[in-house]
């Protein structure tokens, strides 16, 4: 799909498919957000993909250069995908993924997108043997992680992983505890602290930091709340400290963020 430029514009979307897409955009600023993960600024996202399985949110902002843009992007269904490919169907969940690169499966999305945007029209055959083998490259990529109920080394298991950022999720308006993650985990404190680091890459405080940012950009976005209703209900304990760690996690403060996008 071309896009005009320059234009701005903010995006949300969460399918009941899994999604991949190859870019071939240039930005003059922009910020995107992929489910729990820390919010991606990269502004060449030439030849970047982005993976979301089914569920999974995908939003944030964009303002395109004045240079050609353009994206591709594949929907499909796992259980589709087992009668086509059986036991090399991927299987199981996989890890959402914002603007990573891979030589295999970039080449593969590659030719795809040329066979779209063929002269004479795009063979329906030749297509989707290409949208099965940049599938089955995913799944390769995917094959490495475990996705049963089994911890990473010195990590919190699956099953763990998931209540916590249920928790964190509905909980977010609150003051949340060190101590309430930990006993959820059935962890002590300082056990939890290294297996949550371990599981997540960062620390409890930096990723309810995270978290919390998010929340206040989707309510910058989506609502006319003040900033102080905003740094509230985000769970920052001041509008000091919201202004604060916005600015450090999207490079501007809320208050410009919302004036940016008018």
């Amino acid at each position: 799909m071309s896009l005009a430029s320059p234009i701005a514009f903010d995006y949300s979307w969460s399918g009941e498919t899994n999604y991949l897409a190859l870019h071939d955009l240039q930005l003059t600023d922009g910020l995107a957000f992929l489910e729990n993960r820390e919010p991606r600024r990269i502004l060449d996202l030439r030849n970047k993909m982005t993976f979301a399985p089914r569920g999974a949110r995908i939003e944030g902002w964009s303002v395109l250069s004045g240079t050609r843009n353009s994206y591709t992007a594949l929907f499909f269904q796992t259980d589709l995908l087992q009668t086509e490919l059986g036991r090399n169907a991927p299987c199981g969940p996989a890890n959402p993924a914002l603007y990573f690169s891979d030589p295999a499966l970039l080449f593969a999305m590659q030719k795809l997108r040329g066979a779209l945007l063929a002269p004479d029209g795009a063979e329906p055959t030749y297509v989707e043997t290409l949208a099965l083998v940049c599938v089955l490259e995913l799944g390769r990529l995917n094959r490495v992680v475990d996705y049963r109920d089994q911890p990473s080394q010195g990590g919190l298991s699956r099953r763990v992983e998931v209540s916590i950022r249920a928790y964190i999720r509905d909980n977010l308006h609150t003051s949340i505890t060190l101590e309430e993650l930990a006993r959820i985990a059935g962890l002590s404190r300082f056990h939890f602290i290294r297996a949550f680091k371990t599981s997540f890459g960062t620390t409890p405080h930096q990723f309810l930091i995270r978290q919390r940012v998010t929340r206040a950009t989707e309510l910058l976005v989506h609502s006319t709340f003040s900033l102080l209703e905003i740094a509230e209900a985000a769970g920052f304990t001041s509008q000091p400290q919201f202004t604060s760690s916005f600015q450090k996690a999207t490079g501007m403060p809320p208050g410009k963020f919302r004036q940016y996008l008018k």
